[in-house]
């Protein structure tokens, strides 16, 4: 496996190498364990205890303080020959901390080839916060249209027009022009107005749009159509809740 410490050096735990431009260092494999040690507990502090157990104990060496002391000032002269600052820190009567930026050497070498294989004349790929952006847009238009649309066929569908009947706290009632007293009086004494006129005390601007659903006069459903629609401050219809019943 191969990482990048550090943004420079290229480690290769298979190889037990570190590397940067020409310059390459072979390490024995008691350092190179080392190494993955401290890589693998990145910017946390180990004890020398432990150190000497995991690096040479479980592998049936018999270490002493000078062995980690010399594995670890083999591994500073190594980074320093490579023109790289030293990323293990000493701490005096404890351990050591590798303080250092480690990620994996292939899926970076797999981005850049993918993008060297991108032709410069195609346009880059969106990341996806401006897909995101988009779509987001994209929405936003549609239910533009859409509460456009819901003025427009409200107040004007071909030959039937819609009349204001009143105004009831915030809401803006209308109905079809074909709907008589009687029906427009059926409506506002109804279970379903008093269940959705609550809406028109909550300081919303709201339009209420009532019809019978007589759209022929052999229509024998007589099912009622009710719509509520907020109003935003420039007077269009959104967040619109429509009923049969």
């Amino acid at each position: 496996m191969k990482s990048i410490i550090n943004d420079q050096v290229e480690y290769d735990s298979t190889r037990k190498s570190l590397k940067h431009g020409d310059t390459t260092i072979i390490l024995s494999p008691s350092t190179a364990r080392l190494l993955d040690l401290l890589i693998t507990h990145k910017n946390q502090q180990l004890h020398r205890e432990f150190i000497i157990e995991e690096v040479w104990e479980k592998h049936g060496m018999v270490p002493s303080g000078h062995s980690l002391n010399k594995s670890i000032s083999v591994l500073r002269k190594a980074f320093s020959e490579l023109g790289a600052e030293n990323p293990i820190e000493t701490l005096p009567r404890q351990g050591f901390l590798f303080h250092a930026a480690v990620r994996d050497a292939s899926t970076s070498s797999s981005e850049d080839q993918d993008r060297r294989l991108v032709p410069k004349t195609e346009m880059a790929v969106p990341s996806r916060k401006a897909k995101y952006v988009k779509i987001f847009v994209l929405i936003l238009l549609i239910a533009l249209i859409a509460s456009t649309f819901f003025i427009v066929k409200t107040f004007n569908t071909g030959t039937r027009n819609f009349i204001y009947i009143r105004t009831v706290g915030d809401c803006q009632l209308y109905t079809a022009d074909d709907n008589n007293a009687d029906k427009t009086k059926a409506f506002l004494s109804s279970d379903m107005w008093r269940k959705v006129n609550s809406v028109c005390h909550s300081g919303k601007k709201t339009i209420v749009f009532y019809d019978d659903n007589n759209l022929s006069a052999s229509n024998s459903l007589k099912e009622n159509f009710l719509g509520v629609c907020s109003l935003d401050k420039r007077g269009a219809a959104h967040e619109c809740e429509n009923y049969i019943y």
